[in-house]
């Protein structure tokens, strides 16, 4: 990909952003307001984003759009409307655990309608009226609540990751298998019969997506005790040779599709837009160590850690890593 390429899928992806935008203030957020008053509960304003704009946005573009590439076709109302819904319980399902302290049983229970055996809270409340909604306006596939059940054991395994002692092989397997269910989850709201190849693509890309959360969390994970697999390595390095490993995994499962040379192609870019940002966070770290140790960065400051998007020499550095992961094979 050349920078003109790039500037085109940027546009692009600005006016889709837009598009969806429109969609979620004018439809979405009334009917989520309704559901906050049936359930008798209320956002605070960073959670409001999180759940209303920064899960469903990153579903349909960066999750389902690409997933439709390989089929030459945009997202449906119907499958629009599964992906926003699924998105906002999934943002929801993941406080439940690391806020209210639910485990898998508990949410399986949820999951399942067994009420009789929890205490619901507001915000189960909240889950179950947008659970209502989904199988009312445009009911899942049974693929999907079976890959659901899936993420959701692994979703509640990786309250091991606050174990200090979990080994890098279990924290690796939690982040491939938690996050590559979730992309099974996603395929299955949309109305496709995937292939086995463009199942094992989809499982692929988690991995990365994983990898790409936990460095621009590394500084709020560190504070927090979470240890994820960047936590795990022992050299910077390390880290981004894995990254590496995993994108030309992805690279070979996306050459075994049935996806033409050109959706192949487009499908790329698209993704190196999207974790190039990895890149840009291990190079920030590597600054960060001087020595290479990854034990340098427990006790780095916010800006050492947190990458800045707001900074111009930045953004010029993820534009650079973007054309550098791109013509990677």
């Amino acid at each position: 990909m050349n920078y003109l390429q790039l500037a085109y899928h940027f546009t692009g992806y600005y006016t889709r952003l837009q598009r969806e935008k429109k969609f979620i203030r004018k439809q979405v957020t009334p009917l989520v307001e309704q559901c906050c008053k049936k359930a008798g509960y209320c956002f605070s304003g960073e959670e409001q984003k999180k759940v209303l704009l920064y899960y469903p946005l990153f579903t349909l573009l960066g999750v389902a759009e690409n997933y439709l590439l390989l089929r030459r076709r945009k997202i449906r109302d119907s499958e629009r409307w599964r992906l926003v819904l699924v998105s906002m319980m999934a943002a929801l399902f993941d406080d439940l655990i690391d806020e209210e302290h639910w485990n898998e049983d508990d949410l399986l229970h949820l999951l399942h309608n067994r009420l009789e055996q929890l205490t619901l809270t507001p915000k189960a409340n909240l889950i179950l009226a947008l659970n209502e909604e989904l199988y009312t306006r445009c009911p899942p596939s049974e693929a999907y609540r079976l890959a659901l059940e899936q993420g959701i054991h692994w979703q509640a395994a990786s309250a091991g990751q606050m174990n200090k002692e979990i080994s890098f092989e279990e924290v690796l397997l939690i982040s491939r298998e938690k996050n590559g269910y979730t992309s099974f989850i996603f395929a299955y709201l949309l109305e496709e019969e995937w292939t086995g190849d463009e199942l094992y693509f989809f499982y692929q890309t988690g991995i990365l997506g994983q990898l790409v959360n936990d460095a621009y969390d590394l500084f709020k994970d560190i504070r927090g005790g979470i240890y994820t697999v960047l936590r795990k390595c022992v050299y910077v390095d390390e880290t981004e040779k894995l990254f590496i490993h995993e994108w030309k995994k992805l690279m070979a499962l996306l050459n075994k599709t049935s996806a033409g040379i050109p959706q192949q192609r487009q499908l790329k870019n698209r993704l190196a837009c999207m974790y190039g940002y990895g890149l840009v966070a291990f190079n920030q770290f590597k600054q960060a160590a001087p020595n290479g140790s990854l034990a340098e960065l427990e006790n780095a400051t916010r800006k050492q850690l947190v990458v800045d998007m707001e900074q111009w020499p930045t953004r010029i550095k993820l534009l650079r890593a973007i054309i550098k992961i791109s013509k990677i094979h």
